[in-house]
């Protein structure tokens, strides 16, 4: 028992540092996702953005989005063990897809041709109050099925 307790301060020690507020980091991470989806064949979105959020701030980014498609935001920061809110809002305010984590899905089939915002609130950092972000956009063309009567 007491080589548990010993052994595990010890291992610790040597996880990689992990620093917020780096978007270098989180890009890494979507990266893992996107080369996957480029792989099988879906189109991503001109590249992925990345930025810092502090602590209580809200980022956004603005997105043209078209009613011919459906759409998969994929969003990741640089920690494991970040808890931030991810909402897209159709040109009118209304709210079309939402997440908490520290990473996310969100997919969205717009009711709506137009601009959409993603905004993105850290809640809590893992080790500090900045954190880093990386978004990638993918889109499909939509298939809208008629039901049979």
């Amino acid at each position: 028992m007491r080589f548990t307790y010993l052994i595990f301060p010890v291992l610790l020690l040597l996880l990689p540092p992990i620093a917020g507020g780096d978007p270098s980091e989180a890009l890494y991470r979507l990266s893992v996702v996107t080369d996957a989806l480029l792989e099988i064949g879906e189109e991503m979105l001109g590249d992925p953005v990345s930025g810092t959020i502090a602590l209580g701030d809200t980022a956004s980014v603005e997105m043209v989005l078209a009613m011919e498609y459906s759409y998969q935001l994929h969003i990741w920061t640089d920690a494991s063990l970040n808890l931030l809110e991810f909402w897209i809002t159709e040109p009118d305010g209304a709210v079309e897809s939402a997440s908490q984590g520290d990473h996310t899905s969100l997919v969205v089939f717009p009711d709506q041709t137009g601009e959409h915002i993603l905004y993105i609130v850290l809640i809590e950092g893992w080790n500090e109050d900045t954190v880093g972000y990386a978004a990638a956009l993918f889109r499909s063309p939509r298939q809208i099925v008629n039901p049979v009567l």
